[in-house]
């Protein structure tokens, strides 16, 4: 907009610059000028409003249609200086990168003004890529722009809430959806949680007596796996009878008879779950390394050792007065199966693990001592056992694979089990000749419904199915489903591969195909082939998309976002960074390499007149100086225009930096990080640069060294990484600056002293310590 304007007596092309300074000129030359700011805004506000040429004032097609021509007496103006010559001087700010600009239009005696338009706006043709950066408007900045601004806001809460009539809105077209809900009564994130804290496998010791018939001698339990440490310790175990409570123990005939059971058994058990460091997991990871990635995260290594026995019960027969021939056997009950479940393959009705012929797994067997009332084995073995539910949910039976059909079947089905759901619940939407379980409601989804609406109508839907349900299991999933789905719960729509996606355009052919029925059973259970849908769309946004509205009924499916489940769904965790991403306030940015603040600009054609504009501040490299310069790059500037962005979206690239002194940077936060002297992933490498100084090392020798001491540390620490799979950002290299800094500092142990324990590395890793570091 237009900022100032006069007219001055004379031509006024010689003067200064900024008009600020060639109004005191003209003061000390005694030329007089006039302010006619009010009347040049109130006639480009007439022209914007009244013509479609944009913001440029006095265009050539403006001009041409008024019919008259353009003076001052059209702009309303009295002729200050009548039947002498003066200067139009125009000051404004040009829309798009707010560029200050000077206009000076010769006026001849009449009043006539003899220049051309004024670009008030700014010049696509003359820089495209320019304008493409600075005049592109997403639907994020304009839904944010109204939402900042009471004055738009309320006149778009005015226009929406006018006519409040719905008399002449048309019907609503309902759309067919198949909707599952993934673990409606949460029993499988119940049976995780219970493996977390009990790994819930039972380990049975049995000792034996080796003769023609093996007598029992007694058995004995080892502590819960989940109460046992990673480092072994000895553990003193009584031996005891078989107790008479059905499951409580292997069934077997001899172990029933009355027998006297006496004695104690030393062991010495250990227990590291998981088994083994869980490798990071990439957003692209195949089904086969995220079923790896699972197997990894619900077993457990047992390493047990069998010392010695003492006091045990002497032999039954004379002939063997010194004592009985003992060894001991292992066998291991899943404490997750209940009674009244549908028994799985390889376990009995208890929950004993059995071998392909139906009996009883033996672990281990240990050697035979012979006629000994006091055994000696020290013998030790190792065992991987997965967590109760885990191995309930994917044990499969005994196959016999014959052709490698059979096989990849097989191992679909175990990749299936590992990372879909076993309890799921349907519902169908829109179609008004369905009937069976799910079509029992009168709830309509309409393609203007977003997600909020959507979970809002399936708990309704849900409520009004429970009501009309005679089976008792599903009646409580609609009833939990109906009471419990909310914000939690993410809404997913069905995503076929490509090469599915080819077999069904080939017709009856492409889906009567096995190939088809394999991988779409096999999809439909992996939760990487659903895409989470945004909660604030609605099913219109995504109609061109995912089809929706059509005859065919889109699959959905609604599932509660844990973190567990977020391992298994690589669309899920991108989603959440891009929905976090969007989240960002670029006010916020704080970081010790960047931070967001204002720089001090001066328009170069505007007599360098200052202003205070929004940059990103970049980490000062300079040492040894009372006032340090720092690259700034601004965000709102034509500099920034063509497309050298970096990673995160957020800050320009570095060829469009200015560099300015400190006086002339006013960072947002009060304590900015990029000030800091040193960065805090630093402190502990460089804390050593001062003594590998003093023992005679170059400075360059000892950046080089200290940088492959924190790669070193940095990759240790990535490698370790078991948290929700994110990799731990890699920290930025340590500069030949950052060294002198430390070199240079008088007092070492103030600055770079003690920190403390697992503070130095924080901004790394939480896995990363100092003790890790090479030194």
């Amino acid at each position: 907009g237009i900022l100032d304007a006069i007219i001055v007596q004379g031509d006024a092309s010689e003067a200064s610059e900024s008009l600020a300074k060639a109004k005191e000129e003209f003061a000390e030359l005694g030329r007089s000028w006039q302010d006619v700011k009010k009347y040049m805004i109130v006639a480009h506000e007439l022209q914007v409003m009244m013509g479609s040429y944009g913001l440029n004032l006095f265009t050539p097609d403006a001009v041409r249609e008024s019919g008259r021509p353009l003076s001052l007496g059209m702009l309303e103006i009295k002729d200050p200086y009548p039947g002498q010559t003066k200067t139009l001087w125009l000051r404004y700010c040009r829309a798009g990168d707010g560029q200050r600009f000077n206009s000076r239009i010769l006026v001849d005696a009449d009043g006539g003004l003899r220049g051309g338009a004024v670009k008030l706006d700014f010049d696509v043709e003359a820089d495209p890529e320019a304008a493409n950066s600075q005049l592109q408007l997403s639907k994020q900045e304009f839904v944010n722009c109204f939402c900042s601004s009471p004055l738009l806001s309320e006149a778009l809460r005015q226009f929406s809430t006018t006519d409040n009539s719905t008399k002449n809105v048309p019907e609503g077209i309902a759309i067919n959806l198949d909707v599952t809900i993934s673990d409606p009564t949460k029993e499988e994130a119940d049976a995780d949680l219970m493996d977390t804290l009990n790994v819930r496998q039972a380990v049975l010791l049995e000792i034996w007596d080796a003769d023609m018939q093996d007598d029992f001698l007694g058995e004995c339990l080892l502590p819960p796996l989940g109460s046992l440490s990673a480092s072994a310790k000895r553990y003193v175990l009584p031996v005891l009878p078989a107790p008479p409570e059905k499951g409580s123990t292997r069934y077997h005939s001899k172990k029933f008879a009355k027998v006297n059971c006496e004695g104690f058994l030393h062991v010495e058990a250990s227990w590291t779950f998981p088994c083994e460091e869980v490798p990071p997991l990439p957003d692209a990871a195949d089904m086969e390394r995220r079923v790896k990635r699972e197997e990894i995260l619900h077993t457990g290594k047992l390493r047990l050792k069998i010392v010695k026995a003492e006091g045990l019960k002497g032999a039954s027969r004379s002939f063997r007065r010194e004592g009985s021939d003992p060894y001991v056997c292992m066998y291991v009950r899943n404490e997750a199966l209940v009674e009244k479940d549908k028994i799985p393959p390889g376990f009995d009705q208890y929950g004993w693990h059995q071998t392909a012929l139906g009996r009883h797994e033996c672990y281990w067997t240990t050697s035979k001592k012979s006629a000994t009332r006091n055994p000696e084995w020290n013998e030790e073995k190792e065992f991987m056992l997965r967590t109760g539910a885990f191995e309930r949910r994917t044990k499969q039976a005994y196959h016999l694979e014959l052709t490698s059909r059979q096989a990849t079947r097989n191992r679909d089905d175990y990749y299936a089990s590992v990372l879909g759901n076993k309890e799921e619940l349907r519902m169908y939407f829109g179609s008004k000749d369905a009937t069976g379980p799910g079509t029992q409601h009168s709830v309509q989804i309409y393609m203007g419904d977003n997600m909020h609406q959507f979970k809002d109508k399936l708990a309704a839907a849900c409520k009004a199915e429970a009501s009309v349900e005679t089976n008792r299991k599903r009646k409580l999933q609609l009833e939990a489903v109906a009471k419990d789905v909310g914000y939690r719960h993410s809404v997913m729509v069905f995503v076929p591969s490509v090469k599915l996606r080819e077999l069904a355009q080939q017709g009856k052919v492409g889906v009567n195909s096995y190939e088809y029925k394999r991988l779409y059973r096999i999809e439909e259970q992996d939760p990487s082939s659903w895409q989470p849908l945004d909660s604030i769309c609605t099913f219109m946004h995504y109609s061109n998309i995912y089809s929706f509205g059509r005859s065919v009924a889109q699959r959905l499916r609604v599932v509660d976002s844990t973190e567990q489940y977020k391992l298994k769904n690589n669309r899920l965790r991108q989603f959440e960074r891009e929905q976090k991403k969007l989240n960002e306030r670029l006010v916020e940015l704080n970081t010790p390499s960047k931070c967001f603040g204002y720089a001090k600009f001066q328009h170069p054609s505007d007599g360098l007149s200052p202003e205070w504009r929004p940059v990103i501040i970049d980490r000062s490299e300079q040492v040894g100086t009372s006032k340090r310069s720092y690259k700034v790059s601004y965000v709102f500037s034509k500099q920034i225009a063509n497309p050298a962005m970096s990673d995160d979206g957020l800050t320009p690239g570095p060829m469009y930096q200015e560099e300015l002194d400190e006086d002339s940077i006013l960072p947002v936060v009060s304590d900015p990080k990029i000030k800091d002297s040193i960065r805090g992933e630093h402190k502990e490498f460089l804390a050593r640069a001062k003594i590998l100084k003093d023992q005679g090392m170059a400075e360059s020798e000892i950046v080089r060294q200290l940088n492959a001491e924190l790669k070193k540390t940095w990759e240790k620490a990535r490698d370790s990484e078991d948290g929700d799979g994110a990799l731990p950002p890699q920290p930025p290299t340590i500069t030949l600056a950052d060294v002198q800094e430390a070199i240079r500092s008088k007092d070492d142990d103030a600055t770079l002293g003690t920190f403390p324990p697992g503070s130095t590395l924080a901004t790394l890793s939480p896995t990363m310590s100092p003790a890790s570091t090479t030194r």
